[in-house]
């Protein structure tokens, strides 16, 4: 498996945002090849009177100023198709032909849900916690108190002996991809 983190950089470098979103029917004020910044109706917070939001061509990212959004083409990816971090990665690269042979795999661990070790799980509840600790200031409160809910949610299911290895992930992919934006 190759790193999400580098595989994510390698998209963000190779796949143009403005075709992603132009594909999305999103209408830009401007040509986006054209100039540094490019204004367009957010595809996000609803009508939009105005354009509200700027596509920036330096960072390869988006910025609404009316609802406070940012984001990158694997994020835009992942709202728009619903899609986890991985999931979305998997997505660009297929849709878009993107050569990940530049990036080595990266060993792993082969171990099935059924044989993960308690302490397996201690740590990456641990992990999961010190994450959410570190996002607090930097996402908007819905968002964190949602990832709170779910976190604890599954603190409380692993209490009750169920199966919570894939929420974990789950938590731990939408973790990754809002530190990413």
């Amino acid at each position: 498996m190759k790193d999400p983190n580098k595989l994510r950089d390698l998209i963000v470098e190779k796949v143009e945002l403005a075709d992603v979103m132009v594909g999305y029917g999103v209408h830009f004020q401007f040509d986006p090849r054209g100039a540094s910044e490019v204004q367009f109706k957010c595809p996000f917070h609803g009508k939009d009177t105005k354009p509200s939001a700027r596509l920036y061509n330096q960072t390869k990212s988006c910025f609404c100023w009316v609802c406070r959004k940012s984001w990158d083409v694997v994020s835009f990816t992942m709202e728009k198709e619903n899609l986890f971090f991985k999931q979305a990665l998997l997505y660009l690269i297929n849709r878009y032909r993107v050569d990940t042979s530049s990036i080595p795999d990266v060993p792993t661990l082969d171990l099935k849900e059924e044989t993960v070790k308690s302490e397996d799980k201690k740590v990456l509840f641990k992990r999961i916690h010190n994450n959410l600790l570190d996002l607090r200031k930097k996402i908007p409160f819905e968002k964190f108190r949602a990832l709170c809910s779910v976190y604890f949610m599954s603190k409380y299911q692993d209490s009750q002996k169920v199966d919570v290895l894939g929420n974990l992930k789950k938590i731990e992919d939408k973790i990754i991809c809002l530190t990413h934006q």
